[in-house]
């Protein structure tokens, strides 16, 4: 799509005139430079509720906007943040280790750190100390073939420190642009986004929380992709002021469905001279999609692996159940779950997962459902938001899940299939995956909709406790 994306941008930009209309809204103007410390940034204090906090965040700052890639030629976005906080006591020391994570596939795409500037300020016999960023502070930390964590450590961070970082990112993957989290576990007293997006890429976006969200910029500005070439891009800013800390309150599956927050994915695309392509307009679209993709629909559909493993399987087993119960046995007792949640598998084959013998949700229930297929069951993926995700916000973005399992109905009654845990019996899904309700796929019809996973029954833990306590007196034994 890259390509010929910047064919159809080049053609257009050269054939065509501009008319640039504008919408003119007064927003807050607040400039943060890096390293200019203003002397009330050490005064700061937490006052009324947030007063026992750990730091304050003095201010948040993101830009997010597009240039055309130097390798590639098409659209990637550049995501700079720039972020400030105040050391109170010794619980916010923690805010000095940070991270960035970085991901890749398997065709080149990726993201780059591109630049990263960080820093400790002190206030020592009426001057200001400067601690730089150290390079034996920065460490790489390749989490798994897809993410790579950035770490850097800032030094001399004590209770009044001021500490900075300001980095900026390339990233490949526009389909998704990073999001932004406007409240946080500490008193924020500024938050601000801004985003700039070429008239030739939709998004939809999605706010959420409880928190509200000023929007005081939405205008349409002249933006240069192309040297020599003007076109326009939509500059929306998103800004909160004084939010109070957020915390953690018994029972709260995840405090994302709480965190005022904004999210982009890619609808569609709309270059002159070129006709709009809806990518995930609709979840028509998005279920086609899914059908098409290799890690997804093409991997359900691959059936070599399950020919030459399912008659030692089923053993002429003929009852549909009997056989549904033997196939995902069969699964959970060959691939071990990693612990990671996914929506698409980490191959293109199930032979792959199998030899692996261990995966993601998405490899062990893909290749669940692929083995179905083959033995002539008819079951469905569905697509979930576990609950340390968030709540999907319904309408239809493919972003929002993490997770997939499978479902089948047998004699008029619903089974939920997911061979992630071996104790998992038909019909049980994990407590994780618990978030009241999933969506189905038919990746025949290109349908799809809302399907209830509310539980028949519990799925609990029972932990049986034989200790005693020793001349130590620790408590030793065993618990199962």
């Amino acid at each position: 799509m890259r390509n010929t994306a910047l064919k159809i941008l080049m053609v257009a930009l050269c054939a065509s005139s501009i008319s640039l209309h504008a919408q003119t809204n007064q927003s807050p103007k607040k400039e943060f430079k890096f390293g200019k410390i203003e002397p009330s940034e050490f005064s700061a204090k937490a006052i009324g509720v947030d007063s026992a906090a750990s730091a304050i965040k003095l201010f948040d700052v993101g830009n997010c906007y597009f240039e055309l890639s130097s390798s590639g030629g098409g659209f990637v976005y550049v995501f700079e943040r720039h972020i400030r906080y105040k050391i109170l006591n010794k619980n916010g020391y923690d805010l000095a280790n940070f991270k960035i994570q970085l991901y890749k596939n398997s065709n080149a795409a990726k993201e780059d750190l591109s630049s990263m500037d960080a820093a400790t300020y002190n206030m020592v016999d009426g001057k200001m100390v400067i601690s730089k960023l150290n390079k034996d502070a920065k460490f790489t930390e390749e989490f798994n073939k897809n993410y790579s964590i950035k770490k850097f450590a800032l030094p001399n961070v004590k209770e009044g420190s001021v500490i900075e970082f300001k980095y900026r990112i390339k990233s490949d993957f526009i389909f998704t642009l990073r999001g932004w989290k406007f409240q946080s576990d500490i008193p924020t007293l500024w938050s601000e986004y801004n985003v700039k997006i070429p008239e030739y890429l939709d998004y939809k976006h999605n706010t959420s929380g409880y928190y509200r969200i000023g929007h005081p910029v939405h205008e349409i500005i002249n933006a240069t992709y192309v040297s020599g070439l003007t076109s326009t891009a939509t500059y929306d800013k998103y800004v909160t002021e004084n939010a109070p800390a957020l915390k953690d309150e018994p029972f709260v599956t995840t405090m994302d469905d709480y965190t005022p927050r904004i999210s982009f994915e890619l609808r569609g695309t709309n270059f002159p001279q070129d006709i709009y392509r809806d990518y995930n307009g609709s979840w028509g679209k998005i279920i086609a999609g899914l059908a098409e993709r290799e890690d997804f629909g093409a991997f359900i559909n691959k059936n070599s692996f399950a020919k030459s493993v399912l008659p030692g399987i089923l053993k002429g087993e003929k009852d549909t159940l009997l056989c549904t119960k033997l196939i995902l046995n069969y699964v959970k007792n060959n691939i071990k779950w990693n612990d990671d949640y996914d929506i698409y598998a980490n191959a293109i084959n199930p032979k792959s997962i199998f030899e692996k013998k261990t995966g993601s949700s998405a490899d062990i229930n893909l290749s669940l459902l692929s083995l179905l297929k083959e033995a002539k069951i008819i079951a469905y993926p569905v697509l979930l938001s576990t609950r340390e995700n968030g709540e999907h916000p319904g309408y239809p973005v493919i972003s929002g899940f993490n997770n997939v399992i499978g479902v089948i109905q047998i004699g008029g009654k619903t089974y939920f299939l997911d061979a992630t845990d071996k104790d998992l019996p038909i019909g049980m899904i994990n407590s994780e995956s618990l978030s009241h309700q999933g969506f189905y796929v038919d990746l025949k019809s290109y349908s799809g909709n809302w399907i209830s996973t509310e539980p028949t029954w519990a799925n609990e833990k029972t932990f049986a406790y034989n200790l005693s306590l020793n001349k130590e007196n620790k408590l030793v034994g065993q618990i199962n």
